[in-house]
């Protein structure tokens, strides 16, 4: 199957700016790899306040998405440390 498409929310653009250019130049890398190997990983599903929403993990980093499959795009809701990014 093709790739999935990525939309970034501009919350999660003002995160990816405050962290540090190497650290978010991984995040980002780990994102497009993700959106393009999609159909072969499994999605780490969240629980509670979070249920239905996803985590991509990138060393002490986490990545919050969601999954439109209808239109087969990768929604990016909030990136951080993990200490901090499930305070969404």
């Amino acid at each position: 199957m093709s790739a999935y498409s990525v939309r970034v929310l501009d919350n999660a653009k003002k995160d990816l700016g405050r962290i540090d250019k190497a650290t978010s130049a991984r995040i980002v890398k780990r994102i497009i790899w993700l959106a393009t190997s999609f159909d072969e990983v499994r999605p780490l599903p969240l629980k509670h306040g979070l249920a239905g929403l996803f985590k991509l993990r990138v060393g002490d980093y986490r990545v919050i998405y969601r999954v439109d499959r209808d239109t087969r795009t990768l929604v990016i809701l909030a990136a951080g440390h993990r200490r901090e990014v499930y305070d969404v």
